[in-house]
């Protein structure tokens, strides 16, 4: 019974890695840039590649939140936009990638996929990402760009800072 009730605890545990409540973004920006992109997932529509089916939305999750707002306050701070965090992060290691970023801030996740945008809106940063041929307007339909199947990215997190924007997006484990 003792073994049964640990084997229990280790579940629950592993359930609040990829779960946990409700989170919330407090910049109103990232709030709309939230809701557009859930509604452009629920509608379907077109990436260089192609046509995409609509996708169930995504939805907000506290890690993977604190690790795109970090990752683009390090992104502002160095004047750069990289998927690795540069030199002088305040936050990782430099060189650390989107996987390791949101490992670290206590998101058990088996596939990650990032966007970032240089732009002066959000709406300008969902155009880029939309208008882009390397895989971030895929992403946001959750589909692999090379294979066309389907990632599992239902998690997600968003950070903004001046002309910096970063969406993180997540197959929790």
């Amino acid at each position: 019974m003792k073994r049964l009730g640990l084997g229990m605890l280790a579940a629950l545990v592993l359930l609040a890695a990829c779960s946990g409540p409700p989170a919330e973004l407090e910049d109103p920006d990232l709030v709309a840039l939230f809701q557009a992109i859930n509604e452009l997932r629920a509608s379907g529509g077109r990436c260089p590649s192609g046509e995409m089916d609509p996708v169930d939305p995504l939805r907000l999750f506290g890690p993977i939140i604190i690790a795109a707002q970090h990752h683009a306050e390090d992104l502002a701070a160095a004047g750069v936009l990289s998927h690795e965090s540069p030199a002088g992060s305040r936050y990782y290691p430099p060189g650390s990638g989107p996987l390791d970023r949101l490992r670290r801030e206590g998101c058990a996740c088996l596939r990650v996929a990032e966007n970032l945008a240089e732009a002066g809106s959000w709406r300008q940063a969902l155009s880029a990402w939309q208008a882009s041929t390397d895989g971030h307007c895929e992403a946001l339909f959750d589909v692999h760009p090379e294979t066309g199947k389907r990632l599992g990215l239902t998690a997600a997190g968003l950070g903004h800072v001046g002309r910096y924007w970063v969406l993180d997006m997540a197959r929790p484990r």
